[in-house]
Formats: structure tokens, sequence, C-alpha cells
């Protein structure tokens, strides 16, 4: 018989004695942070990427002697530089999110996707998260990101956003 249900109960019970309840973020709080979201950020449909342009490369342990599938292709990876890398991006002006990853363009070429924007109000100004080219440098000017609503200026910056 399952125990899930009677461990959920008694966990539940224990936390509410100090005000600890269910929870997760929103999407502001994910986009701020940094957090990945599988269903958002990347998934094998849309923008597929390893650990390693996801920024979790050091969570991926190669010298374990342990096999598994897809560890010949990491191994591979893990020696060259990752072509993209997850950024933040300082986006303008308050557009409407895509709901969808969308495009990044830089000199007229695309360079990466946006995966999800918000306005945050505790920057006070709209934010994103995006896979952009590695060669691409924090800061750069110029990039766009292809909204519905038409193109619009964004910023690569580092994750999490800091105030």
């Amino acid at each position: 018989a399952s125990k899930g249900e009677p461990l959920w109960d008694r966990v539940a019970e224990a936390g509410r004695a100090f005000g600890i309840g269910p929870g997760a973020p929103n999407d502001i709080e994910r986009i701020e942070s940094g957090l990945v979201s599988y269903g958002s950020d990347m998934r094998l449909q849309v923008t597929p990427a390893d650990p390693f342009e996801m920024g979790l490369g050091g969570l991926v342990d190669l010298t374990g002697g342990h096999d598994f599938v897809g560890r010949a292709a990491l191994l591979a990876k893990a020696e060259t530089p990752p072509a993209r890398r997850r950024v933040g991006l300082w986006v303008e002006g308050r557009p409407e999110a895509a709901g969808h990853p969308v495009a990044l363009v830089w000199q007229g070429k695309e360079v990466g996707v946006m995966s999800d924007c918000a306005y945050s109000p505790r920057l006070g100004r709209t934010i994103g998260m995006a896979l952009l080219a590695s060669d691409i440098p924090l800061g750069a000017e110029g990039l766009t990101a292809a909204l519905p609503g038409g193109a619009i200026a964004v910023t690569p910056t580092a994750l999490p956003f800091l105030a």
C-alpha cells in the first residue's frame, strides 16, 4: 500500500506550526532567480539544450565510472565550450509575453531564443530568460526579440537578476 498520503499529511502538519506550506515560485520569481523550467526554458521539441548550455554542467559527474544513456554524448560536449548559454534579458517596455520561445536576432542573424519574459515589480522593469549564442557578450546592444507585436530591444545580462 502507498504511504505517500500519510507521509504528505505528516510533513504538512509539521510545517503548519512554522507557517510553512506547499508552494512554488511564480514565473516572475523563477525568471528573477534564474530557475530552469523544462517546459518553458528548454524542451526536446523546441530548444533542445544540454546541461552545459543550461549552466548545469557542474551537476554532471562524468568521472564516477557509471555508464548511462547519453554518457558518451555528454563526454564529447564536456570537451568543447558550449555553443549557447543561458542568460537573463533586460527587455524594453512592457510587452506581452509570447507564450512560446521567440527568436533573438543580432546583426541580422538569429542568435538564440527568448523562452519567457515578465514584468518584475521588484526590479521595476521587464525581464526575460534566453538561450543565446555564447559569442554574444553580456550587455550587447542591438539584440532584438521577435515578439508577436513586433521586434523589441533586449540586452543580455547575467543570472540571477540583481536589483
